[in-house]
Parts: structure tokens; sequence; C-alpha cells
């Protein structure tokens, strides 16, 4: 990792998000991507709803779509220039990787509520336990699990 990536997570995982958020729009799209999966399943909820506080400030567009893709797992409509400029290929392939690490990882669990949000849980062992730790998590949701 860079140490402007370096910088990110120290400031995240610090709670200072203004000087997180400075080094997380300076990097590339794929570096975005590891840096924010390092953050782990309840940072990257609280980047999720800390990021509309800095509209203005940075590309949150871009950050935004970053957020997503590591949560959700899936490439969410490319904002704004980053088709063109092959920042979606970027997350493209870093899906692709996650998803092959997951499969050799056991499971990634994602949790969905009755409102279609997303949140993360990490890794599980079936996708039983996805389902059960999601409707702990949210009572009525459902877990969406990638797994070997």
């Amino acid at each position: 990792m860079s140490s402007q990536s370096q910088k990110f997570l120290q400031a995240a995982f610090k709670g200072d998000w203004d000087t997180a958020l400075f080094y997380l729009n300076g990097l590339n799209m794929s570096e975005m991507l590891r840096s924010l999966e390092a953050l782990g399943p309840e940072r990257l909820i609280d980047i999720q709803w800390t990021l509309l506080q800095y509209i203005g400030r940075y590309d949150i567009p871009r950050l935004e779509y970053a957020v997503k893709v590591v949560i959700e797992l899936r490439l969410p409509p490319a904002p704004g220039d980053l088709r063109e400029t092959g920042q979606e290929q970027m997350a493209r392939e870093y899906l692709h990787d996650r998803l092959s690490r997951a499969s050799t990882q056991g499971c990634y669990c994602v949790c969905i509520n009755k409102w279609g949000h997303r949140t993360p849980w990490g890794r599980v062992k079936s996708p039983e336990e996805c389902e059960e730790k999601c409707k702990k998590l949210n009572g009525i949701g459902h877990g969406n699990s990638v797994c070997s």
C-alpha cells in the first residue's frame, strides 16, 4: 500500500474523516477500493454516512461509487467520467479479484434489509450462517453471500 493509502487508513481508524477523505480522494480507483476494503465492515458504514457532509470538498460521487463497489460487491452505475477514464474497469477488475479471493476463503456476507440497504457483515463459513447473522442484525432482512 502507498503512503497515501496508509495515511487514509490511519485517519479513518481515528475517525478523522476530513483527513481520511482528503487522502482517499487522491488515490486511483484500484488503490481506493483496496483501501476501503481494509477498513472492514463497521468503518465502511461510518464512511458511507460521513460522505454527505463533504459534498463540494471532494469528488463525492466517485467516493460513493467506490464505497458501493466494496459494500455491495457489484458495479453500480458509474457517475461522471469513471467509464471514460478507465476507473469503472479498475472497479470491475477489483471485483473479479475480490470474488475469486472470497471463493477460496469461505463466504463473504452482505446483509440486505427490507428497504434494500446493504450492510457488509464480513467472512462467514456458509450461506446459512450469513442468513442467520443478517436476521439477527436487522430482524427482517436477508443475507447475500459469495462462497466457494
